[in-house]
């Protein structure tokens, strides 16, 4: 048993009232609850499901000296997902320019007792969507996969959280470190 992780484990929860403009779910007053995304899985209804996700922060280095030669460089936060309810949303987002307040990316494990557990969040703040872009697979050669959608976020800060024992760093791209 142990700390086994499922390959469904990732799930994304954006913050759902800036991402809906004032939208609620089943009502149009603006009263009830959120679901963006179509997760049904108790405790996480209305999240997204992450098929794959990409990030990454590179250090230009000169690769004969290895000396640093710039500033770190974040680079977009990448994922795929199937396209569901809040694929119009996420694509509202991108042809606006609308600025998230946050983002929240959940990582799920198996613990020692059985249970499904958030071991590790990513959360990322004042989160833009700068790529959205519907994919549709050869089906006929791939099972398991059918309408699914690019999405590369941009962002202003980076937090990564391990849970176990609260082990944490954030980053913002306009931070500057090193001796001064």
């Amino acid at each position: 048993m142990g700390s086994d992780v499922s390959p469904a484990c990732f799930v994304a929860a954006l913050e759902r009232q800036l991402l809906c403009s004032n939208y609620r779910a089943g009502s149009s007053t603006g009263a009830g609850s959120v679901h963006v995304g179509s997760c049904d899985v108790h405790g996480r209804d209305g999240s997204i499901e992450l098929r794959s996700l990409q990030h990454g922060v590179i250090i230009p280095t000169d690769p004969l000296t290895g000396k640093v030669t710039g500033s770190r460089q974040h680079c977009s936060f990448n994922f795929t997902k199937e396209i569901d309810s809040s694929s119009p949303y996420l694509f509202k987002a991108v042809a606006t320019g609308q600025t998230l307040k946050s983002a929240e990316f959940n990582f799920y494990r198996i613990n020692y007792s059985g249970q499904e557990e958030i071991y590790y969040i990513i959360t990322l703040e004042n989160v833009r969507v700068v790529h959205y872009s519907p994919v549709m697979h050869d089906t006929r050669s791939v099972t398991g996969t059918g309408h699914m959608e690019d999405i590369s976020l941009s962002y202003e800060k980076i937090t990564h959280l391990y849970k176990d024992g609260n082990i944490l760093h954030s980053d913002s791209w306009n931070e500057k470190y090193g001796c001064h």
